[in-house]
């Protein structure tokens, strides 16, 4: 039975690029039950520098990388116990406005394939 759980970060031109779950169980043994890798595109993250785009972007399944310095663009999956291999979870597509502000995101889900678009008006 397993009592703590451990997730270990690592990040890349701040940005976080992988992220490992694990169990630790009574005798400290670390079993990694599954890591999530992202990938990002090179615009500035305004989730977590403007309050307006942190409701935004904070709707899309990842709160982790509300934290790195860029838009998280797709997420992978790697959950060791269900044997399936790494899996596409999500996809964002931003489209961007000539102040480099996100203009429109794309997300769609691997999962169920669900496609939503998230549009930002300026006022």
């Amino acid at each position: 039975m397993s009592l703590l759980r451990k997730t270990e970060f690592v990040w890349s031109n701040g940005n976080i690029v992988q992220i490992d779950q694990s169990a630790v169980d009574s005798s400290g043994n670390i079993n990694l039950l599954g890591s999530s890798f992202y990938e990002y595109d090179n615009s500035r993250n305004y989730s977590n520098q403007d309050i307006a785009f942190m409701y935004a972007i904070h709707t899309l399944p990842v709160d982790e990388t509300i934290l790195s310095g860029n838009n998280v663009t797709a997420a992978k999956f790697d959950w060791t116990s269900d044997d399936q291999g790494v899996a596409t979870a999500f996809t964002c597509e931003f489209t961007y406005n000539i102040q480099n502000y996100p203009q429109e995101i794309k997300y769609s889900s691997a999962v169920n394939g669900n496609l939503t678009n998230y549009k930002m008006i300026y006022e």
